[in-house]
């Protein structure tokens, strides 16, 4: 009898991570738009980019940053934080229902806030500027912007696993 209570914790032992590992693999991006890039760094080469809702294959998680593959074998690193749990789909009583909604309005739905919800928060704050607030949600800094910030600041970064 202990004989066999030790195999089954054993093999639960190793099957457990195993079984649990596969579970976690499969995510999808949860915002905007995320870049898949060539090592751990927010410094690396971009290798494309994905938008909101696309699934990824989690291969891999190394400090903050999963190494992913995703539809048309696009591979490399996306940070942890732009990936999440698949969501459940919606349901009608005789199926699947048909949801027609645009990319961004999946990016905005999956923050919590509508177009609607934004129309309707304007029309309460009329007095207030959103001028700048348009501006950062287009703001884009290139690579080269970045690393010439750091070099005119004498800043240092480190790369986990990879070079900048």
């Amino acid at each position: 009898m202990n004989r066999m209570l030790l195999v089954v914790v054993g093999l639960s032992w190793l099957i457990g991570p195993a079984a649990v590992g596969a579970a976690d693999a499969r995510q999808t991006v949860q915002v905007r738009e995320t870049q898949v890039r060539s090592s751990p760094s927010f410094l690396s080469a971009i290798q494309g980019s994905l938008a909101y809702g696309v699934p990824v294959t989690v291969l891999e998680s190394r400090s903050g940053w999963a190494r992913i593959v995703a539809e048309g074998d696009l591979r490399g690193w996306v940070h942890q934080s732009a990936l999440g749990r698949p969501r459940s789909g919606m349901r009608a009583a005789g199926g699947t229902m048909d949801t027609s909604a645009t990319g961004d309005e999946l990016a905005l739905a999956g923050k919590g806030f509508s177009a609607e919800v934004e129309q309707t928060y304007r029309a309460e704050h009329a007095d207030a500027g959103f001028a700048w607030v348009d501006r950062m949600e287009n703001l884009a800094v290139s690579q080269e912007d970045i690393r010439q910030f750091l070099d005119r600041g004498g800043l240092r970064f480190s790369v986990v696993g990879g070079r900048p």
